[in-house]
């Protein structure tokens, strides 16, 4: 890992500086910024971020590596070569991080538990519970107070529609004809269970 320690907070550098425990690495750290204007602390900044993946993590540490151990075999131009091929690895990364899907970086999705249902389809499965026989569009009617609070039934130019609380929630009429079809099939699935001898 990369051996170093932040010093307090100072009026010259309100958030601390690092200080470099191994001379070669400090030396380097100056070189890099003095000739190439690259910011290693920045790069390491990056590197310790929790957000990274471990994979990208050992990738950019391996290159790191690469880039102190060409340096202190007096390799210059190739340390400094590395160095500027790490910052863009760092670059590359970041924006692809920033703008990757969930999928990408092995995070659960934070989704509905299976089996569970969303406000439209609970409202719809109780009115269905209570009159088996009620059309779609005596059960659209019904919706408006069957809803939690903050849903809103809407019938405007745009169509009809429920809105959610939140942008993303909600659905259209077709989608809601849907979800009558499928509480209907389970309704009726359950019927047909508990009357079998």
């Amino acid at each position: 890992m990369i051996q170093r320690r932040r010093h307090p907070p100072t009026p010259q550098h309100p958030d601390g500086v690092w200080e470099y425990l191994d001379q070669d690495e400090g030396c380097f750290l100056f070189e890099l910024w003095s000739c190439e204007e690259i910011s290693l602390e920045s790069i390491d900044d990056f590197i310790e971020s929790e957000a990274l993946p471990e994979w990208v993590r050992d990738d950019l540490l391996a290159m790191r590596t690469d880039a102190l151990a060409a340096y202190r075999a007096k390799g210059y131009e190739l340390a400094l070569a590395r160095a500027s091929a790490l910052q863009w690895a760092c670059r590359f990364y970041g924006q692809n991080i920033a703008a990757a899907p969930e999928v990408i970086l092995a995070r659960k999705f934070k989704g509905r538990k299976k089996g569970s249902e969303g406000p439209v389809k609970t409202a719809v499965r109780k009115l269905l519970k209570k009159n088996p026989k009620m059309k779609n569009a005596k059960i659209w009617e019904s919706l408006q107070n069957a809803l939690p609070r903050g849903w809103l039934v809407c019938e405007n130019r745009a169509g009809k529609y429920i809105e959610g609380k939140t942008a993303g929630q909600g659905c259209n009429y077709p989608r809601f004809q849907v979800i009558c079809s499928e509480v209907r099939a389970t309704l009726d699935d359950k019927n047909l269970r508990n009357s079998e001898p």
